[in-house]
């Protein structure tokens, strides 16, 4: 079915996926992301990150899983672009 909605050209459809499990059970914690592209040399601020589910109780180095504890220390400056 998706394969023919490519061929199509079709621009608009919607996949539902279940991972093992994973949308059946709560989320171990959160972990912060950018809820918008942030420029180079930007500040970041509480309002623009935001948190999602994280389905491990361990994060990445230098993640984060509050904004409190992003924010806690100063100001933070965007130091790279994707």
């Amino acid at each position: 079915m998706l394969r023919d909605l490519i061929r199509k050209g079709s621009r608009s459809c919607t996949i539902h996926i279940q991972m093992s499990g994973s949308a059946a059970r709560p989320p171990d914690g959160h972990i912060l992301v950018v809820a918008e592209p942030i420029a180079y040399g930007a500040a970041v601020t509480a309002d623009n990150v935001t948190d999602i589910p994280w389905f491990t109780n361990t994060l990445p180095e230098g993640a984060f899983a509050t904004k409190e504890d992003l924010l806690d220390g100063g100001r933070r400056i965007v130091l790279s672009s994707w």
